[in-house]
């Protein structure tokens, strides 16, 4: 909402304007304060150039970095002559050649799935074929009545009174040309015709071919017949429903109970937890094993989530849940399939004394330094030839980047200490000219830059201990300059050498010790300090440490002192104001009431005369 102005009519009685005289000297005082802003744009735009030299500063620290990790400045690159059998990395800490390996073996997962004694279809019992398909409905599912369709034939249903064996042979008479039977072996429906047969139609009314199975089964041809199979044993586990209510074979022992994977307690209640559950349980508890139900082969299956022969431990401590599964060993009921998983084996000439390397995962590190082997596939009668090679090109952009950060954070130091301030700027750009004119920070930062860069390195050998030697030259103005075919030429004769005048890491543990020397660990050194937000107390302000880092905070430090200094005279000259306009009123009022008394006395007097 807008503010109404207040509206005053002064000098009604004296005639002078008093409102514009009081504006007058209130302009006069109010001097100090355009120069105190004039001072709080300066410090802005000082500000701005500050953070703009911290930016040039932190590229180059970036830049730095880069020189200051072998595993960028003289990455490794690595081939497989045989990359479906073997893969291969390199880091900092391989070394160029050529290695043999033969991939004798692959690792493999020890794998656990439901099996029992003398019977083969897995865990959920088989269908009784002559009970109705309604009393079936915790072995088979739940058929709905109506009508499916065989050929383009329709059959009808009715799951109240028909059996699994009605149905059989209402698909035999139902002239069809389909002969249906029941495969007591496998628990299935198979369906043959000497024609292709069609399952299903959008008018069917009755689930029936999608319980069996049989809708998404595949066609077969023996020679003679085709032949449509029920893709699982009809009486597999539904899984989505509580275990005392879905068709284990092997019946419950109790109702609850717990059994142990991998030494993991695992509790269960069969009146809630379905079998969907119970496997899903196992996968958030058991950190070294997955496990799943395979409806296909109505069987669940454990798999050690690690490679090797390593054995996945299983035990029913109340109840018999596992031996229901088919997943204990050594009982009367159950009988699982183990698949012990393998060890990785492998060959590396030279190594070893040619013997097997065997390793436990097909990752393999530990074998030829600096080099991990990656197993896909074995093939013990191939070699496979790995070639371990030293990408020079990364050291030279590495190099070159560098170059261009430190010559990007020099330039701006030395156009902003030697520029000469514009008269009557107009704007920002302008006013920004010359205000770190001969600035001591900067002359200070400018020349540490630059020496840096420029001694020797003297814990390197004489023939290289300076960038010049390397084709990096300075210039007049603090830059640096590059020949690149020196430079290509040093790296080409020796990119170790090179790397060692940014980092002479003595002991090679790729970490910058007290004593290490190097061009990118003297700034990086410099950089580090100069950039620091660490905290410290200035003033009882907290700002950060680094010389750089800090400029801005110091100078917000002042803006805010100069913000208040504002605010008070601002504050003191409203008051000045108020008191100027009361005492022109007083006036006013004063040369009004002098004003009516004259105007009396003359009226007297002339009434006198």
């Amino acid at each position: 909402m807008a503010t109404t102005p207040v509206i005053r009519f002064t000098g009604l009685v004296s005639g002078i304007d008093f409102d514009q005289v009081v504006e007058a000297m209130i302009e006069v005082k109010r001097q100090p304060i355009l120069r105190l802003q004039e001072q709080r744009d300066k410090l802005r735009l000082q500000n701005e150039l500050w953070r703009e030299i911290q930016q040039k500063l932190s590229d180059l620290q970036n830049a730095v970095s880069s020189l200051l990790r072998k595993s960028q400045a003289l990455p490794f690159s690595a081939t497989s002559s045989a990359p479906d059998l073997l893969r291969v990395t390199a880091n900092a800490n391989a070394i160029a050649g050529s290695y043999q390996v033969t991939v004798k073996q692959i690792a493999t997962s020890t794998r656990v799935s439901s099996g029992f004694n003398g019977y083969n279809l897995g865990i959920g019992s088989v269908v009784d074929i002559n009970a109705t398909l309604q009393s079936q409905r915790s072995i088979l599912g739940t058929v709905t009545s109506g009508n499916f369709s065989i050929n383009g034939v329709q059959i009808n249903i009715d799951p109240t009174t028909d059996t699994l064996n009605d149905i059989i042979n209402s698909i035999n008479s139902s002239g069809t040309g389909v002969t249906a039977s029941y495969d007591a072996a496998t628990d299935t429906i198979v369906l043959s015709s000497s024609n292709p047969i069609a399952l299903g139609s959008p008018n069917d009314t009755s689930n029936f071919l999608q319980v069996t199975g049989l809708l998404g089964s595949s066609q077969t041809f023996d020679g003679s017949n085709y032949v449509r199979q029920s893709t699982a044993h009809l009486g597999r586990m539904r899984a989505n429903v509580p275990l005392q209510n879905d068709n284990l074979r092997v019946t419950l022992s109790q109702t609850t109970g717990s059994f142990t994977i991998n030494g993991v307690t695992i509790t269960y209640d069969a009146s809630v937890d379905s079998l969907n559950t119970i496997v899903q349980r196992i996968n958030q508890s058991v950190p070294d094993v997955q496990a799943y139900y395979d409806p296909m082969t109505d069987k669940v299956v454990l798999v050690s989530k690690t490679t090797g022969s390593n054995s996945i431990a299983r035990s029913d401590l109340s109840g018999n849940l596992l031996d229901a599964l088919g997943l204990l060993d050594n009982s009367a009921n159950s009988r699982p399939q183990v698949n012990l998983g393998k060890d990785a084996i492998i060959q590396v000439s030279g190594f070893n004394n040619g013997q097997d390397i065997v390793r436990s995962s097909n990752t393999i590190g530990d074998v030829i330094p600096g080099i991990t082997l990656q197993l896909l596939g074995a093939d013990p009668s191939k070699t496979v030839t790995v070639t371990i090679g030293q990408d020079k090109t990364a050291l030279k952009n590495a190099v070159k980047n560098f170059v261009d950060k430190f010559n990007a954070a020099v330039s701006l130091m030395y156009q902003r200490l030697t520029e000469k301030p514009i008269e009557n700027p107009k704007t920002d750009s302008d006013k920004k000219i010359g205000l770190l004119r001969a600035d001591n920070t900067l002359v200070f930062l400018r020349s540490t830059l630059v020496s840096e860069v420029t001694t020797p390195v003297s814990s390197l050998p004489s023939d290289l201990q300076i960038l010049a030697q390397v084709g990096l030259r300075l210039n007049n103005d603090g830059t640096l300059s590059i020949d690149e075919a020196k430079l290509q030429a040093a790296i080409e004769s020796d990119p170790e050498k090179v790397f060692r005048l940014f980092f002479n890491d003595a002991n090679g543990n790729n970490v910058i010790d007290e004593n290490e020397d190097g061009i990118a660990v003297r700034l990086k050194r410099n950089l580090d300090d100069w950039l620091s937000s660490s905290p410290i107390n200035f003033a009882g302000n907290s700002v950060p440490k680094g010389i750089v880092a800090r400029q801005p905070s110091l100078l917000n430090l002042r803006m805010q002192n100069i913000d208040r200094r504002i605010n008070e005279l601002n504050q003191r000259l409203e008051r000045e104001e108020e008191r100027l306009r009361r005492q022109f009123i007083a006036l006013e009022q004063q040369i009004a009431y002098l004003s009516q008394r004259l105007g009396a006395q003359v009226i007297g007097l002339n009434r006198q005369v």
